[in-house]
C-alpha cells in the first residue's frame, strides 16, 4: 500500500517569559502562517531568529529544551505552537516558571481540534510528552520506524519521528545529504521513506533482525571457538604441568633405598675405621723397624770403616824404617846395625805381616755385616712404604664413604615432596579429563542446535529478500525521478557547472565540470543548495505521483557567518522562482536581512526586527 500525502503547516507560534536581570515580561507572537514563503528576519546575528526556529522544532518533536540555548529556555514561562495536519488543527502548549531548567518541572499539553478541543496529552514536558508527539505524527503522517543493527553493542536501534522530522529542518551546510544524521544510511532511508517507497519499515526491520541474528550466531560461534581454544590451551598447559610433575617425581630419591644404604655405610665406615687403625699400627711398627735397621746399618758401616782405617794405618806403620827415635830423635844406627832384614825397626819383631791376616778376616766379617744390615734396612723400608700406602688407601676409602654418607644425610634432611607431587599428578589428570569431557559435551550441543538455528536464519534472510524485492520494484524509477529533479533544482538554486546527478540507494554520484565528485567535497554554499534542492525534489516527486510521506514543510535557518549569509540570500533569491512550482509547500526561513530578500519574502509574511532591535 502506498501512503497518501498529508500536509503539515505551522499556523502560529507565541511565547513569553522574563529575561535574566529584568522584571518586565517579554512576549513574542507570530500568527496567520500558511503555505508559501515566510521569514524571521533580523538586522544581524544573535537577535533571536534561530531561537524562534528552535522553538518550532522543539514543539514539533516534543523535545524541550532540545537545541534551545540554555539561557533562552530558562527565561521562558510559556510556549504555544499551533499547527495543522491537512485541515485538523493541533496545539502544543508548554508552561513553567521562568528560571526553571528541568523539562520534567514544566507542564506540556497537546490538543486536537478547536471549539471544542480534545486533550491528547497533558503532563510533564519530558520523555512522555516526546513520545506523545512521536505517536501523533507517526499515526497522522503514516510514518513508521526505520530499523538498523549496531554491531558494536549488538542491538537494533529504531529511528522514528525525531530523525524524520530533522529532514524538515535545514540549518546550513551539513554532512548529511538529507536530514541531520549520517549513521545507519539514514539520509538514503529518509529519502526512500518520504517519497513513499513501500515496505521500507518492514525491510529495515527484517534486515536489522537478520544482521542481529547473524551477528549473534557469529559471536556465539566465536565465543564457542574462543572457549574451545581456551580449553585446549588450558589442557595443553595442564599436560605440560603433568609432565613436569612426573619428571620431578622421577627425580626424587628413593628414601627407603637411601636409608638402607645409610645403614650399610655405617657398617662400612666402622670397618674402614678398623682398617685405618690396623694400617696405622702396621705403618708405625714398620717405621720403627726401619729405624732400627737403619741404625744397625749405620753402626755396622761405621765399625767396618773404622776397622778398615785401622788396618790400613797399621800396614803403613809397619812399613816404616825409622832412622831416629821418634821421642828424642837420636840416631838409631849406633844401636842397631840395621841390615836388610824383615824385622821391625822399633821392636825387632821379625813377623811383621802377622797382623794383616787377622785384620783382613775382621774386615771381611764386617763387610758382610754391612751388606746384611743394608739388605735388612731395604726390606724394612719397602715394608714401611707398603704400610704407608695401605694407610693412605684406607683413609681415602674412608673419605669416600664419609662423603657419600654426607650426601645421603643431606638428601634425607630435605622435606619429602613425593606426597605433594603424587597429589598434583592426580588432580591434574582429573582436570584434564573434566575439560576434555566438557569440550565433547559442547560439540554435541552445537550439533543438536545447528538445524533449528539454520532454519531461523533462513526465514529472516528470506523475509529480508522478499521485502527488499518489493521495495526495489518501484525504487529505481522513483530514485531516477528524484535524481533528475535534484539536478534541475540544484542548477536553478545556483550550483554551477553541474552536468549530472545520479541518486542511488546508498550514494549520490555527481559530475561537475567534467569531473566526478561527491557530496562531501562540495563547497559549503553548494552543499547548502543541494540539501535544499533535495528536500524540494522529494516534495515535488511525491506531489507528482500523488503518494509519499513528506508533509510539505521546510524550515531553513541561515548560518551565522557573514559569507554564508550572502550565500543564503542568493539561495533565497533562486528559491522564490522554484516555489511557484510548489504552491502547497510551506517554507519558513530565518535570515539576516539583506536587500535581496525584500523582493522574495512578502512583507506581510515576515516577522522582522530592524537594525539592532531584537525579535523578542
Amino acid at each position: 500500500m502506498f501512503p497518501r500525502t498529508r500536509r503539515l503547516r505551522i499556523r502560529s507560534v507565541s511565547f513569553g517569559g522574563i529575561k535574566h536581570g529584568e522584571t518586565q515580561r517579554f512576549e513574542f507572537a507570530w500568527e496567520g502562517l500558511d503555505k508559501g514563503l515566510w521569514g524571521v528576519i533580523s538586522g544581524g546575528n544573535s537577535k533571536g531568529k534561530s531561537s524562534i526556529i528552535n522553538i518550532l522544532r522543539c514543539a514539533l518533536q516534543g523535545r524541550f529544551p532540545g537545541d534551545l540555548k540554555a539561557d533562552i529556555w530558562k527565561w521562558l514561562d510559556s510556549v504555544d505552537v499551533n499547527f495543522s495536519i491537512d485541515e485538523i488543527l493541533y496545539a502544543v502548549r508548554v508552561s513553567k516558571q521562568a528560571g526553571v531548567e528541568n523539562a520534567e518541572d514544566a507542564t506540556a499539553r497537546l490538543e486536537r481540534g478547536r471549539d471544542p478541543s480534545a486533550v491528547i496529552y497533558e503532563g510533564t514536558a519530558g520523555k512522555a510528552f516526546e513520545q506523545s508527539m512521536s505517536d501523533l505524527f507517526t499515526d497522522e503522517l503514516g510514518f513508521d520506524r526505520i530499523h538498523a543493527f549496531h554491531k558494536g553493542n549488538d542491538a537494533i536501534v529504531e529511528h522514528g519521528w525525531p530523525a524524520m522530522s530533522s529532514a524538515l529542518f535545514v540549518r546550513g551546510p551539513g554532512a548529511a545529504l538529507f536530514g541531520e544524521q549520517v549513521v545507519d544510511g539514514l539520509p538514503t532511508r529518509l529519502v526512500q521513506w518520504f517519497i513513499g517507497l513501500p515496505w521500507i519499515s518492514t525491510y529495515t526491520a527484517a534486515a536489522a533482525a537478520e544482521k542481529q541474528y547473524a551477528e549473534a550466531r557469529r559471536r556465539q560461534s566465536a565465543t564457542r571457538d574462543a572457549m574451545a581454544a581456551r580449553t585446549r590451551s588450558r589442557v595443553d598447559t595442564l599436560r605440560r604441568d603433568l609432565e613436569r610433575a612426573k619428571q620431578d617425581l622421577a627425580k626424587l630419591p628413593d628414601r627407603q633405598r637411601l636409608r638402607r644404604r645409610l645403614i650399610e655405610l655405617d657398617r662400612l665406615i666402622a670397618s674402614a675405621q678398623a682398617d685405618i687403625t690396623a694400617c696405622r699400627i702396621a705403618r708405625d711398627q714398620a717405621a720403627a723397624a726401619l729405624q732400627v735397621a737403619k741404625d744397625s746399618w749405620n753402626e755396622t758401616r761405621h765399625a767396618y770403616q773404622q776397622a778398615k782405617d785401622n788396618t790400613e794405618a797399621g800396614y803403613v806403620f809397619r812399613r816404616l824404617k825409622p832412622r831416629c827415635c821418634p821421642a828424642c830423635e837420636a840416631d838409631l844406627g849406633t844401636r842397631l846395625k840395621v841390615e836388610e832384614v824383615a824385622a821391625c825397626g822399633l821392636c825387632g819383631t821379625t813377623d811383621i805381616n802377622a797382623p794383616e791376616g787377622e785384620a783382613r778376616d775382621d774386615l771381611t766379617f764386617l763387610k758382610d755385616s754391612v751388606a746384611d744390615a743394608a739388605t735388612n734396612a731395604g726390606e724394612c723400608e719397602t715394608k714401611a712404604n707398603k704400610t704407608a700406602d695401605a694407610l693412605k688407601k684406607a683413609v681415602n676409602a674412608m673419605d669416600v664413604l664419609a662423603s657419600e654418607m654426607k650426601e645421603l644425610q643431606s638428601e634425607l634432611s630435605v622435606p619429602d615432596k613425593a606426597d605433594d607431587l603424587y597429589r598434583k599428578v592426580e588432580i591434574t589428570e582429573a582436570l584434564i579429563k573434566e575439560l576434555m569431557g566438557e569440550e565433547g559435551e559442547e560439540a554435541t550441543e552445537v550439533a543438536v542446535e545447528a538445524e533449528p538455528q539454520t532454519d531461523v536464519h533462513a526465514i529472516l534472510k528470506a523475509a529480508e529478500k522478499i521485502t527488499k524485492d518489493l521495495m526495489e520494484e518501484t525504487q529505481a524509477d522513483t530514485l531516477k525521478k528524484v535524481g533528475d529533479m535534484l539536478l534541475d533544482y540544484s542548477v536553478r538554486l545556483g550550483v554551477q557547472n553541474l552536468e549530472s546527478m545520479t541518486l542511488h540507494s546508498s550514494r549520490l554520484e555527481i559530475n561537475q565540470g567534467g569531473a566526478a565528485t561527491t557530496f562531501s567535497k562540495l563547497s559549503p554554499g553548494e552543499n547548502l543548495r543541494v540539501r535544499v534542492a533535495l528536500a524540494i525534489s522529494v516534495v515535488s516527486v511525491a506531489r507528482g505521483s500523488g503518494v509519499g510521506r513528506h508533509p510539505g514543510l521546510l524550515v531553513l535557518d541561515s548560518p551565522g557567518s557573514q559569507e554564508m549569509a550572502a550565500e543564503f540570500a542568493s539561495l533565497m533569491g533562486s528559491l522564490g522562482d522554484v516555489l511557484k512550482e510548489e504552491p502547497e509547500l510551506q517554507i519558513i526561513i530565518g535570515a539576516v536581512h539583506r536587500p535581496e530578500l525584500d523582493g522574495i519574502v512578502a512583507r506581510e509574511n515576515r516577522k522582522q526586527a530592524f537594525n539592532e532591535d531584537k525579535l523578542f
